[in-house]
């Protein structure tokens, strides 16, 4: 299980809440373009949760086509599943 998982299932919705600001912050600008420059439709699937497989695919080579480190995209895309620790184990087993 990675270092995200491990986080999700072990934390408060607190913590994670903290974890996904600090996330945006390092994304929105600083690690990555600003949001504002993004499509529309990666605006929307970067906030959506739960995402869909196509529209995580999607995403995720969005991100990594542009220089997004792949471990801020899995913390990301891990972490937006906080609200059933179940499901971030099924997305993480898959």
């Amino acid at each position: 299980m990675c270092e995200a998982t491990n986080f999700v299932i072990t934390s408060s919705k607190r913590q994670i809440s903290e974890r996904r600001r600090a996330l945006f912050r390092s994304v929105d600008g600083d690690m990555f373009y600003p949001l504002l420059v993004w499509p529309n439709d990666m605006r929307s699937a970067f906030w959506k949760k739960p995402i869909g497989d196509e529209e995580t695919f999607k995403l995720v080579l969005f991100l990594m086509g542009n220089g997004c480190p792949p471990t801020m995209i899995t913390d990301w895309i891990v972490s937006s599943t906080f609200w059933d620790k179940n499901k971030t184990v099924k997305r993480w087993e898959q």
